[in-house]
């Protein structure tokens, strides 16, 4: 029953799997061991512990002026497809920048440059982008800012290749 369940062992389990990702629940059949499972789960998803990670694909004119600042920002526009993947982030997932096709940036190739880990979510209130800027409307509505963990230089670009994940903007790296 729920209110016999032993919280302190339950929590040293969600404690052990914060330091080691493998968790072996033996004994005879009948012990818990299935029941402790699913409450280890229960509370682990609660917590939400695990980040998400998600490929950002944009052109080099839009990537150069955010990477440099303190808070690299992206945004998407409000099209289904890009919100339904938008509206799965949150603050602590982490983002795979990728060049686009028709600006390449400083690199030689289409390709996987940086990582970054997501620090706000939120809505576009004035224009921010150069094209934006330029237009002098919101264009790109939901924004993020993401703390930039690393970028590499020109020849350590990752090239796409066939298997690797590709995105036409803003996609959710699937189990």
């Amino acid at each position: 029953k729920e209110e016999e369940i032993d919280t302190v062992n339950v929590d040293n389990y969600v404690q052990t799997l914060k330091w080691k990702s493998n968790l072996i629940l033996y004994g005879p059949p009948g012990t818990g061991k299935t029941f402790h499972a699913k409450e280890i789960a229960k509370v682990i998803q609660k917590e939400n512990k695990f980040p998400d990670f998600f490929m950002l694909k944009g052109p080099w004119s839009n990537w150069e002026p955010n990477l440099s600042g303190d808070n690299p920002s992206w945004a998407t526009t409000d099209v289904q497809s890009n919100l339904s993947q938008y509206n799965l982030m949150k603050v602590g997932d982490y983002v795979i920048l990728q060049n686009s096709g028709s600006d390449l940036g400083p690199y030689d190739e289409v390709g996987y440059f940086g990582i970054g880990k997501i620090t706000k979510l939120f809505d576009s209130t004035e224009p921010f982008f150069a094209d934006e800027i330029e237009a002098g409307k919101i264009i790109w509505k939901k924004r993020l800012e993401f703390e930039l963990i690393r970028k590499v230089g020109r020849q350590q670009i990752i090239p796409r290749k066939d298997g690797l994940p590709a995105t036409k903007g803003l996609s959710r790296i699937a189990d």
